[in-house]
């Protein structure tokens, strides 16, 4: 008797990642205000704080200018809308930007601050020679040249 060789198909199974990386979109704001085509709430949020910065700066640092204020206000709409459209779908290695920018911190922090005496390789610390040689010295009593 041979033996027969079944073939096994993969099963689909549902992937959470991505259900969880899905945008939320929103179309209505209120009863009475709706938008033409639904927006990424990330790209209003984007927009927004965007925004908050630019009417900083410009109340701040542009008073110098007789140019009055809803001027200024107006000029930063589209720029600050597209900024917040870009920023909503940019993904530094696989991350949304925020994330990136706090492991990245997180990161310095933890290991670039030491970049003089240790160095990351594939996920193992080593200590530069110099910096051992320096504390060996050190240690001796030995000064280093300069």
């Amino acid at each position: 008797m041979e033996k027969e060789e079944v073939k096994k198909v993969d099963k689909k199974v549902y992937n959470y990642r991505t259900a969880l990386e899905q945008p939320i979109w929103i179309q209505r704001l209120s009863k009475e205000l709706t938008l033409p085509n639904a927006v990424k709430m990330s790209t209003i949020v984007w927009t927004l704080t965007i925004y908050l910065f630019y009417i900083y700066f410009v109340l701040r640092f542009l008073r110098i200018f007789s140019i009055p204020s809803i001027f200024w206000f107006s000029l930063g709409l589209f720029p600050c809308w597209s900024l917040g459209i870009l920023l909503a779908d940019l993904k530094v290695e696989q991350q949304p930007v925020l994330r990136f920018v706090r492991d990245y911190l997180k990161m310095y922090f933890s290991y670039g601050l030491k970049r003089h005496k240790m160095f990351l390789n594939d996920g193992q610390l080593f200590y530069r020679p110099f910096y051992i040689l320096k504390k060996e010295r050190s240690k001796h009593g030995l000064r280093l040249r300069k």
